[in-house]
């Protein structure tokens, strides 16, 4: 089950960043609610409230006009991986660029993350530059591959 972030969820969210990337800096607790980024969370159900994923986005204008959308955040409990959950998530938010328009999608992921690349090439994303100092909030500052899909790409892969 995907839904919205609330305030009460950010200690939970903020355990779950750390467990899934523990040489980044903590963020501070404002990020996760902070204008424009939207933040969803994953729970196996309203019953169990436990968060076993969550991921972030923020959507803007470029100077061009076209509507782009950033994926900022993607992390799945470690004993919940292998569900599908990150697959989940991934595609709520190409669901949510779909529904506002959006034209470009730009991804991150550190260059040895291999489940994150899998799933940017399983739904044809195109890579494109290694920014060396990209993850400089990460000790050791780490490069950070990029990745884009166009609006073609974003409807083809919710059709998979």
């Amino acid at each position: 089950m995907i839904r919205p972030l609330r305030r009460d969820h950010i200690p939970s969210v903020e355990a779950l960043a750390l467990e899934c990337h523990p040489t980044r800096q903590m963020r501070p607790a404002i990020w996760w609610v902070a204008h424009p980024t939207a933040v969803h969370l994953f729970a196996d159900s309203y019953v169990n409230a436990e968060i076993t994923g969550y991921t972030s986005y923020t959507v803007y204008p470029s100077p061009t006009g076209r509507q782009v959308m950033y994926g900022m955040d993607l992390g799945v409990a470690a004993d919940a991986r292998g569900r599908g959950i990150g697959s989940a998530l991934f595609l709520y938010r190409l669901l949510v660029a779909s529904q506002l328009g959006v034209d470009l999608f730009i991804g991150a992921t550190r260059p040895d993350n291999e489940p994150m690349v899998k799933m940017f090439r399983r739904y044809g994303f195109s890579p494109g530059s290694v920014i060396e100092h990209y993850y400089c909030e990460e000790t050791p500052v780490r490069p950070g591959q990029l990745y884009f899909g166009d609006r073609e790409t974003i409807m083809r892969a919710l059709h998979v």
